[in-house]
């Protein structure tokens, strides 16, 4: 059952396929050039210099302007956050984030908040699927891109120059890129009190331990012949010392 954000009234749910489309409601048709850090065709340029390499499937969060209610499945998003599996060229695993908002959504904090979440259950999913547990979170921008670099921000993410790269892109020309990094375990303790004021009773895993069960649901009705493998659910600590960043209701998350 999706979630319902109290500032915006959006829904808020874990995607079913996971894609990186970048088409919002109410964005024009064909209308990308504020998602180039997304797609488009600098894309593999991009990926070939960032450090690391994907390690497993994403993990997509989106807000649909349909609070209450399963969206239909041609709807498009108001907006989205991916959290991936990765790990570096030194062997550290981690999160890469990412994110988009349609133009129609942004200036409320959507971006960080879905970035939460998104990492919250990628992480879990991880947990679930008993793979290694990421240790890091990553977000990497254009270093002209100061809209991307605000929602890493306020997300409360150091800048790490470690994580700074320069690409060759299709035109010919070097665009430098940004970088941001921190402890996860650090990024999910603070985190989660603006979360929760906008989000009431999430916890770090709810959604991906709620799709797992359906889906265990599904795999063990009438038809099914041999019993399922039964997933644990994911730990979710029950005490968070950090203390929270300023309320992300202020903040502008433009993508």
């Amino acid at each position: 059952m999706p979630l319902t954000d109290g500032l915006t009234g959006l829904a808020i749910d874990l995607s079913l396929t996971g894609s990186l489309s970048v088409c919002f409601a109410g964005d024009p048709l064909g209308s990308y050039a504020d998602y180039e850090d997304l797609s488009g065709p600098d894309i593999g340029a991009i990926l070939g210099q960032v450090g690391w390499r994907y390690c497993g499937a994403g993990t997509r969060v989106d807000a649909f302007d349909s609070a209450g209610a399963v969206p239909e499945a041609t709807t498009l998003p108001a907006a989205s956050a991916w959290a991936t599996p990765i790990v570096t060229s030194a062997g550290v695993r981690g999160i890469n984030i990412s994110y988009g908002v349609g133009a129609a959504y942004r200036g409320q904090g959507l971006a960080a908040l879905l970035a939460y979440v998104a990492v919250c259950e990628c992480r879990a999913l991880q947990t679930l699927r008993l793979r290694p547990a990421p240790t890091i979170v990553n977000v990497q921008a254009r270093a002209s891109n100061v809209r991307s670099q605000g929602v890493a921000r306020a997300l409360g993410i150091e800048q790490d120059t470690d994580a700074a790269f320069a690409a060759r892109l299709f035109n010919r020309r070097t665009q430098n890129f940004v970088g941001f990094r921190e402890d996860i375990d650090a990024f999910v303790c603070r985190g989660l009190s603006p979360t929760v004021s906008r989000l009431e009773n999430y916890a770090p895993g709810l959604l991906a331990a709620e799709a797992t069960a359906a889906a265990n649901r599904s795999a063990d009705g009438p038809s099914r012949l041999r019993p399922s493998r039964r997933a644990r659910r994911p730990d979710v600590a029950n005490s968070f010392d950090h203390q929270p960043p300023d309320s992300w209701t202020l903040r502008s998350s433009p993508r």
